[in-house]
Parts: C-alpha cells; structure tokens; sequence
C-alpha cells in the first residue's frame, strides 16, 4: 500500500528466571483501528488487532500471571501494566484456572484481543480506561468514530507467582486515518448549475490527473459532456463515464493516448474513489468532482504540455499562478540550467508526483 500502512517494531525482552520461555507477539496489519476493536461487550464481533502466542519450553510446568500495557506519545499511557494485570484467568480460552494462566510442558497459547479484552477477563482496571482516562482522546473518538492518527504500542508482560518478570513483548502501531481523497489537478472543484465561464481551460490533451491520499488503491473516473447540456447536469447524478481506470496505485495518472481523444470545446469532469483498508474491511471513500474545458491546441493558447505543468505546481504548492500575469507559456523549461523538451515535460512532472524529483526553487523570466 506508499499504501500507507501500519507499521509494526515486535521486541522480545527475557527476564533471568524462566529466560528460556518464549512469548511471540504477532499483529496483523490493518491501516485504520476502529474503537469497535476496543468493545469489550461484543468480543467476538471485534476486529483481530492482535495475535499473542505464547508456548511454555521451560520442560516443567509453569503457573503464570499475565498484563497488558497501551500507550500513545501524543496522549499518555492509556492502560496502564499494573490496570491491565489480569486477576480472573478462567475467561481465557484453554486455561481453567482462575487465579493464574495455567502452563505444561510445550503447551501453546494463542491469543487475540477478542480473548483478552472481554468481560470474562477482568483486570485491575478497568477496559473502559481505555477511553475514560483522557478526556481529550475520549472526545475525539467519540466525536470522530477512529482513534487519532499516532504511534500505538502494545506490551504484554509475563510473570511468575511472585510477580517476577519472565518476559514481556511490544508491538508499535502507527495508524493512519486520514480517509480522505482530495484532488489537485487539472480543473478546479465544480457544483450542479455552474455556468461553462467558471471552468478552467486546458489544452494538454494527456493531462496528468493528480491527488493526495493514503488509501490503498485507486479508481479514477472521467466523464465527457457537452457545454450546451453542461449547466444542467446534476454532478451527484452524471451519466455513465467515458473513461473508468481501476487498481491505480499512485497518485497520479497520465491519461494515454490509447483512450479516447479529448474533444475540443466539450467539458470533462473525474474525480477518485479510494479503497482503504481497515480492521472492518474495504472502505470506499470518494474524492470531490473537478472539471475543466478542454481547448484543443492552436486556439490561441499557449504550449498545453507547459500549461499542464504549471497547474500542477501551482496545485502542489510551488507556483503562484498570478505571478505569471498575462504570460503565455512557450516550450522552454530549463531544469537545473539545462533545456528540457516537450517531450519530457511529462516524464518530469511524473518524477516530481512520485518524489523522484524535488524542486528547490523556480524562476520566471
């Protein structure tokens, strides 16, 4: 996915007295945690977050105590080790004890959150603490339904009896939740009854169609209308699309000269559904609509590969078109001093969206 993803940083610590226990900490990787993985009143309908697998190599029995521990930098210690010590073991699948976690020989463990954050495992806390220690956390997730973006780390301890430490095991999490897709270029956002006048002119006729998002993959949509019907096409309602692009995973698409011509005069309008992956599966999140006139070269504009560049740095933040005044743009682009062709303004802009390039400054003369 960058996809951007989870990532994860697993670290196995072993205390001195039973150091040749292993403990395993596996997290399946989801880009977006819900609080629902939290609801300690519906575990079976909560979203794996993690998998703990424990085995006893120890050769004898072991009677053992368990906790666990969550903490974010941006907010503090959400649970702290000794509210997540479990006190009531019974509830944990396997295990029938119920003051200890119960051990033989080369017995194995395998644990998700489902089985340890429920009502049938209680802690010296609270799972509510979760939520209610930090008030500002508390409103966002309520407020928002996801928790904050940040850094998320999991510990689990394991000791012996007499709370002596065997081993413990982190896992971070950095979530990001920003559902969101927002275009940049070409064209300018467009709304139901928007007169033909308001839209942008475009000359490019492989125009590259760029956004920001973290989602997973793309689908981009172009529609083609005519400016006489324009006006009173309903945007929530538009007919089929002239072109649908699937599984595109960058931020950016060149339209080929393979689909069809863009016509000269007529509107286009696209906008990008992105698919998101979450720990309730497949979300679908779509980006406003942007439109544009497409006005075939040689009406009196300038070079449309030159024209489509400077919408996209101006759509990225690196150009202030008024800086250009009445300026009609030519085919000269000197990159680092050297001339580089039509031909290649394209292949730049490209670099530039995927970080191969990175502009330091830029003159106009």
């Amino acid at each position: 996915m960058k996809k951007l993803l989870l990532f994860f940083m697993i670290m196995c610590f072993t205390g001195g007295l039973f150091g040749q226990a292993t403990v395993l900490l596996n997290v399946n990787s989801f880009d977006i945690v819900y609080p629902s993985a939290f609801d300690k009143d519906d575990p079976a309908g909560q979203p794996i977050i993690f998998t703990l697998d424990m085995m006893n190599t120890s050769g004898g029995d072991l009677e053992c105590k368990l906790a666990m521990s969550l903490f974010t930098p941006e907010y503090g210690e959400l649970l702290s080790e000794a509210d997540g010590l479990i006190r009531t073991y019974d509830g944990i699948p396997g295990n029938t004890e119920n003051q200890f976690l119960a051990f033989a020989p080369l017995q194995n463990y395998a644990l998700t959150n489902r089985d340890i954050i429920n009502n049938n495992v209680k802690i010296e806390g609270s799972w509510n603490d979760v939520l209610d220690n930090i008030p500002d956390f508390e409103d966002f997730v309520m407020a928002n339904g996801f928790l904050p973006s940040g850094t998320y780390t999991f510990t689990f301890y394991l000791y012996d009896l007499q709370m002596v430490e065997i081993i413990h095991c982190s896992s971070t999490m950095i979530i990001y939740n920003d559902m969101q897709v927002n275009l940049l270029a070409p064209g300018t956002e467009v709304t139901s009854g928007q007169s033909v006048d308001l839209l942008l002119p475009l000359s490019d006729n492989t125009p590259t169609f760029a956004w920001q998002s973290s989602a997973t993959w793309y689908e981009l949509k172009l529609w083609e209308l005519d400016p006489s019907i324009y006006q009173s096409v309903i945007i929530d309602d538009l007919p089929d699309p002239l072109v649908v692009l699937e599984d595109l995973s960058q931020q950016y698409y060149q339209y080929d000269s393979s689909l069809p011509e863009l016509k000269d005069q007529y509107i286009y309008v696209w906008n990008v559904i992105g698919d998101f992956t979450s720990t309730l599966g497949m979300e679908n999140v779509s980006s406003e609509y942007y439109g544009f006139k497409f006005q075939a070269s040689g009406n009196g504009g300038g070079d449309p590969n030159v024209e489509n560049l400077i919408i996209n740095l101006a759509a990225i933040g690196l150009l202030d078109p008024g800086q250009l005044g009445n300026f009609t743009p030519t085919g000269q682009i000197y990159v680092n001093g050297i001339l580089i062709t039509v031909d290649n303004i394209s292949e730049f802009l490209t670099g530039l969206f995927n970080g191969d390039y990175v502009i330091e400054s830029i003159v106009i003369e």
